[in-house]
């Protein structure tokens, strides 16, 4: 008499999801002239990772396209964020590597033609 064998296999997926309450408005933004999402200073300093001290300044300097929303509060037009080239805090310590990296290399040049 011929066994038959039944394998069975047994795959799982486990997902998470974080729900925020989401403060954003889309609107017309004049300065690009378009209709874009509009986010409040706190969300564009989460979304952008700087603190709202910095996300301020640069609203005063007019870096970021800001417009007033009836009834709502004032709101950053989330293009302009996007487009915004922040500094990075690592730039300084990455070009202090390429320099170094840089040093050796032309060191080890020099070093291979003095041989």
């Amino acid at each position: 008499m011929a066994k038959i064998r039944t394998e069975i296999s047994i795959e799982s997926c486990e997902s998470l999801t974080i729900r925020r309450k989401r403060y954003s408005v889309r609107t017309f933004c004049e300065e690009c002239r378009r209709i874009s999402i509009m986010v409040l200073p706190t969300e564009a300093a989460f979304l952008s990772c700087q603190d709202i001290d910095s996300i301020i300044a640069l609203m005063y300097e007019n870096q970021l396209h800001v417009r007033y929303v009836e009834k709502k509060g004032l709101y950053i037009c989330l293009t302009s964020l996007c487009l915004y080239k922040f500094e990075s805090e690592f730039e300084d310590i990455r070009n202090d590597s390429i320099k170094i990296l840089a040093d050796t290399k032309s060191n080890n040049y020099s070093f291979v033609n003095e041989e």
